[in-house]
């Protein structure tokens, strides 16, 4: 569990050293205190306006609107967070600093490289300077890399939507165990979801509802978001299911703007890892609050085998003030009073959950508007109360844990 503390500690150095390379701010990791505000505010469209941007993807795409450079050099770990290009191409924007690797430090690799000499995203360095995690544990040798790229979808101003695309499986149909999973969403984006799909085939986008829900590989509710596993551990993917991503839009500004999404995914064959992972979902679909009046909603989750909880975070609309997840172990699990683009909360070191521990969320509200308030998609007209997070269990399914579906 040491070992595993250090990689964790690693990881989040790493990126806390590409936030702020990319001009943003370093993730939150405190204990479950209320991490206020961290939308991104007027000032994160198109360069220069570029100065309330907070996820090194966002921040990319604002200076030099190159959507396929910035996910190369925002990436994390891997490739060495797309460092050797030092950002994207173009005119660029706010000073880098050296392209904001590691050298692959969080996926405990080697690193290499000396650190960069910064210059405007598309100029920045060759590496980074934090290449130390192979001194803890080397990654598998036989890790590979995949991503799948989202149709291009255009929003008008004011307007909120949900869309669906399917994918063929991007592992060449093979059963593997996914050690790493990073999203990158352009702005508009509320929040999506990856899903495990038994369709194993490619289409285009399509209207869809937001309440659709199945078995997740990934989830994200900012620009950029990072789910790293720690050692030998890991998501499994059989060679016959395909994958559906689920995307809210929401466009609060006054201008038209394309929405673009990339997930990349490396991944090893089966059986290499021994920690399963999966998603634990806790959704509270009574919710019922009088115009112009506050409320509240909440819930419970029981874990019901033991596991290991890796890290959580919430999800409410746009009338939600305060969210609060504790655990009958005394954890306190999380905290906050934003709702657009909540910090997930990594566990540092994970959480131990025995069989039976229960998961209590609670939601406050201010229904500030004309009309009775109650659970649905939209972030405009209804609310959500939902906790969401990974654990892993040392063999197991991997199974999903859902607590008050309601969809």
């Amino acid at each position: 569990m040491q070992l595993q503390t250090l990689i964790t500690k690693a990881t989040l150095s790493l990126s806390a050293l590409l936030l702020m390379a990319c001009g943003g701010t370093t993730p939150d990791t405190n204990q479950g205190e209320p991490t206020g505000s961290t939308t991104a505010p007027a000032g994160c469209s198109t360069a220069p306006q570029c100065g309330g941007c907070v996820d090194c993807f966002d921040k990319c795409v604002c200076g030099t609107g190159d959507v396929t450079a910035c996910v190369q050099a925002c990436k994390t770990g891997g490739s060495g967070g797309g460092s050797n290009t030092g950002g994207a191409s173009g005119t660029g924007a706010a000073p880098a600093t050296g392209g904001a690797s590691a050298g692959g430090a969080s996926a405990g690799g080697a690193g290499g490289g000396t650190a960069g000499t910064g210059g405007d995203i598309g100029t920045g360095g060759v590496g980074g300077d934090m290449g130390t995690g192979g001194a803890m544990m080397p990654p598998p040798s036989n890790v590979q890399s995949t991503q799948i790229t989202f149709n291009t979808v255009p929003v008008q101003p004011g307007g909120e939507v949900f869309k669906c695309q399917n994918f063929a499986n991007p592992f060449g149909n093979a059963d593997v165990e996914v050690i790493r999973s990073e999203s990158f969403m352009t702005g508009g984006s509320h929040h999506m979801f990856v899903f495990y799909h038994d369709g194993n085939f490619d289409g285009g986008t399509e209207d869809c509802s937001g309440l659709e829900f199945a078995s997740t590989i990934h989830g994200a509710s900012r620009p950029q978001q990072l789910i790293e596993y720690p050692p030998d551990v890991g998501r499994r993917m059989s060679g016959n299911q395909g994958l559906r991503i689920l995307v809210h839009f929401l466009n609060t500004t006054p201008a038209p703007i394309n929405v673009d999404i990339t997930v990349s995914f490396d991944y090893v064959p089966a059986g290499t890892i021994t920690g399963v992972a999966g998603s634990v979902f806790a959704n509270q679909p009574s919710i019922n609050i009088a115009p112009r009046s506050p409320g509240n909603a909440g819930g419970t989750c029981t874990i019901p085998f033991d596991a290991y909880l890796l890290g959580g975070v919430s999800h409410m609309h746009q009338y939600g003030t305060h969210f609060v997840a504790t655990a009958t172990t005394g954890d306190h699990l999380y905290e906050t009073t934003e709702w657009n683009e909540p910090l997930p909360r990594p566990y540092d070191p994970p959480l131990f959950m025995p069989a039976g521990t229960r998961i209590d969320y609670a939601c406050q509200y201010n229904n500030f508007s004309n009309n009775r308030l109650t659970f649905g998609d939209s972030a405009m007209i209804n609310e959500m109360c939902i906790f969401s997070g990974t654990y892993y269990t040392v063999g197991g399914s991997g199974i999903g844990i859902t607590c008050a579906l309601g969809f």
